[in-house]
């Protein structure tokens, strides 16, 4: 079974070496590495509370490996990792690749940018659990009730928006959703063009389902 598994710390000497040697002695098997050092403005806080100062260089690194789950489980290597994750000041998480993502889908009334969503979906070319598809317009609740995806609709009035807020957060938590939004003003879609763009959301939304993405203030690192 294929694992993934995501750190981030201040950048220091042996990070490399110790996370391989450990995954190595659980008995794993690197298949795949990459690694980014950042040297912007920002912390990064790990397990053992150890932090960057303002400034510091901040060292990411993904790991794809193969790991027995009756050797290991998830839980038992997190806790085995711990002591290393104190040493460097790690910030850790493990995902397991061949558990799709449970997502939501967050949509306004352009319906490009979903069809294309949906269609990748059911063709299995992304890894997400669709659980839900939310939208303050019922534009799309015919084609999400044909793809058998659940819909709900959430109106939204200058007065009621507060009230719209929780209602999708509390959506989400309902269905355990990891959700992405794409944000952008309808004269920059119209400029960019609908090709380019359900082609840029459906690679940044793979990204994440493949958990290729790392967020470090107001920076967006991408492993290829």
């Amino acid at each position: 079974m294929s694992r993934v598994l995501l750190l981030s710390c201040p950048d220091q000497q042996g990070i490399v070496a110790a996370t391989a040697q450990f995954i190595t002695e659980q008995g794993g098997n690197i298949v795949h590495a990459e690694q980014h050092v950042d040297g912007g403005v920002g912390g990064v806080g790990g397990v053992g509370g150890v932090g960057n100062g303002e400034g510091s260089a901040v060292f990411f690194q993904r790991i794809v490996f193969d790991l027995d789950p009756q050797t290991r489980s998830m839980e038992d290597f997190l806790e085995s990792f711990e002591p290393t994750a104190r040493r460097f000041g790690m910030t850790v998480d493990v995902r397991d690749t061949e558990r799709p993502t449970p997502t939501a889908i967050m949509v306004s009334r352009q319906p490009h940018c979903l069809y294309d969503l949906l269609t990748r979906w059911r063709m299995k070319e992304l890894p997400m659990d669709l659980r839900v598809v939310l939208s303050n317009h019922r534009d799309h609740e015919e084609i999400c009730e044909h793809m058998g995806v659940p819909y709900v609709f959430v109106p939204v009035t200058n007065t009621t928006k507060q009230h719209q807020e929780h209602r999708v957060l509390a959506t989400l938590a309902e269905h355990e959703t990891d959700h992405v939004t794409h944000r952008e003003n309808v004269a920059q879609l119209t400029s960019r063009g609908r090709d380019v763009e359900t082609v840029v959301l459906a690679r940044a939304v793979r990204a994440h389902l493949e958990h290729r993405v790392a967020v470090h203030g107001h920076k967006t690192i991408v492993y290829s």
